[in-house]
């Protein structure tokens, strides 16, 4: 499927990825608010809140790492390769 479709399906809460990727996929995180206090970051830590998290996408790589803030790239953007992971 194209990525604009694939990224609406990961808006409803399904994970999505290239034909060609092994063990990785991208997640849709929704907004939430913290309070400083609940922040790991001391710079964040240090505002004064609440803090709104804006919605994003992140990745889960082969390495079982998360990827915070995932973009694709204009490339990935294009492709017609975009599956759902199950």
């Amino acid at each position: 499927m194209k990525y604009g479709e694939a990224h609406e399906l990961a808006k409803q809460g399904k994970k999505i990825k290239r034909e060609s990727w092994v063990d990785q996929y991208v997640f849709y995180q929704e907004g939430y608010t913290i309070e400083p206090s609940e922040a790991r970051n001391p710079i964040m830590a240090a505002m004064s809140g609440p803090l709104f998290i804006r919605p994003h996408f992140n990745m889960k790589t082969v390495n079982d790492c998360i990827i915070v803030g995932w973009s694709p790239t204009t490339k990935e953007m294009y492709e017609i390769d975009w599956i759902e992971y199950e």
